[in-house]
């Protein structure tokens, strides 16, 4: 059973590549696109390049995408819930959220720091152990040229005392 459809884009249909390549739209008087990204629940995350003016005016039909579309309904609703708790995170971070939350926000990113900061305090203490071993190996290397020079020292006076005693 087929169905026809007589639905038209809103937009004509592009390559990526067509989409990649532009810089500016078919306007009448073409307006430079940039790539920004959708966040709408149906296209989330989705990179795309469009007239600025197509709000405004609807007569340019410059649109596309540069990213296909997320594999399943799965991810995007994953995605989409990824989007709108980091949303909430930044209202927390410019106190917009409630005294718990802020000071929840406050606590993580307190330890945030602690973690960094022991992390670089674990580089700099194996750091020091490296050094430490470098310094060990060569005080045990002068201390083998000084047993060395000792048992030189007693052969030449052993040489010295059976020279002497002829």
């Amino acid at each position: 059973m087929s169905s026809s459809s007589s639905y038209t884009p809103k937009y004509k249909e592009r390559s990526i590549e067509e989409i990649v390549a532009a810089t500016h739209c078919e306007c009448r008087v073409p307006c430079p696109v940039k790539e920004q990204v959708s966040w709408t629940p149906t296209n989330l995350g989705r990179r795309f390049k469009a007239c600025p003016k197509r709000e405004k005016h609807k007569k340019c039909d410059f649109y596309g995408f540069l990213d296909p579309e997320l594999p399943s309904e799965y991810y995007k609703a994953r995605f989409f819930s990824l989007y709108l708790e980091k949303e909430r995170y930044l209202d927390i971070l410019n106190g917009n959220g409630s005294k718990e939350a802020n000071q929840v926000c406050k606590t993580q990113m307190q330890q945030v720091k602690v973690d960094d900061t022991f992390e670089a305090l674990k580089e700099q203490m194996q750091e020091i152990k490296e050094e430490s071993s470098v310094i060990k190996s060569k005080v045990n290397g002068n201390d083998k040229v000084r047993m060395f020079l000792s048992l030189v020292a007693v052969v030449i006076g052993i040489v010295i005392a059976i020279s002497v005693m002829k």
